[in-house]
């Protein structure tokens, strides 16, 4: 079987009958994967709709389809947003393709008093790139919305609404995930600490706001092994695997 090669549109209108690939996504289909007329591809704008189409052209810098069938596919429930101290580099990608595989409603990275790294507002795009191209290779048909907030405060009021609200805590010795999740909630919002840990302010301003702290695991965990294990926990739970 054919492996099943995705792409990314922004403006992609479902309604139409036939669409064109530019840009980058040309170059990909055509010097790339060598696509060539009647391959089968798939079309995604991040909001659900995925199109099934069919190559009728391909051009040195356009590649045009034709759509053979669409679908509009639904959320994955509950909301999950996980909000984790500022990360650099390689370990904030892996964050963010790891969580976009599992189908996280937003990922939002946060200063704190003891994070080595600061967040900077102006790497949203390169993180959202990212993102993009891990719903192209899981199939994953929304993507995460992605935010930065410059401390703990603002990120927890933004999320202040959410129905069921996390802090992962390594002292936290009487509560795990699995106790948590069996109040059914309908949106979650998990935040992970940077690797020193959240400063006593923090977490009195986090349990005043109504998070529970809960303990992740019988380990010290690194900021991105915890932010991908709560995500992994909750959806497990959804997909009615065993964990």
């Amino acid at each position: 079987m054919s492996q099943i090669h995705r792409f990314f549109l922004h403006d992609l209108d479902p309604e139409k009958a036939h669409f064109v690939l530019e840009g980058d996504n040309a170059k990909i289909a055509s010097k790339v994967l060598r696509q060539k007329v009647h391959d089968s591809i798939v079309l995604m704008n991040g909001k659900g709709d995925v199109v099934e189409a069919t190559i009728t052209n391909v051009l040195p810098k356009v590649v045009e389809a034709k759509k053979e069938k669409y679908q509009k596919e639904n959320r994955l429930s509950p909301e999950l947003h996980i909000s984790i101290g500022a990360l650099k580099g390689e370990k904030a990608a892996l964050v963010l393709q790891k969580l976009t595989e599992m189908g996280v409603t937003s990922i939002s990275f946060f200063s704190s008093t003891y994070s080595v790294s600061k967040v900077d507002q102006k790497k949203e795009k390169k993180y959202t790139a990212t993102c993009i191209e891990a719903i192209r290779q899981s199939g994953n048909p929304f993507l995460p919305e992605i935010h930065t907030f410059g401390d703990v405060q603002s990120c927890t009021k933004y999320f202040l609404t959410k129905e069921a609200k996390i802090c992962f805590y390594e002292k936290e010795r009487s509560l795990g995930m699995q106790d948590f999740l069996r109040s059914h909630a309908s949106s979650y919002h998990i935040m992970v600490g940077p690797e020193g840990g959240f400063s006593e302010e923090e977490l009195e301003h986090m349990q005043d706001h109504g998070y529970q702290n809960i303990r992740c695991a019988p380990y010290v965990l690194r900021a991105e092994t915890a932010a991908i294990a709560a995500a992994a926990i909750v959806r497990s739970c959804e997909w009615g695997v065993r964990t």
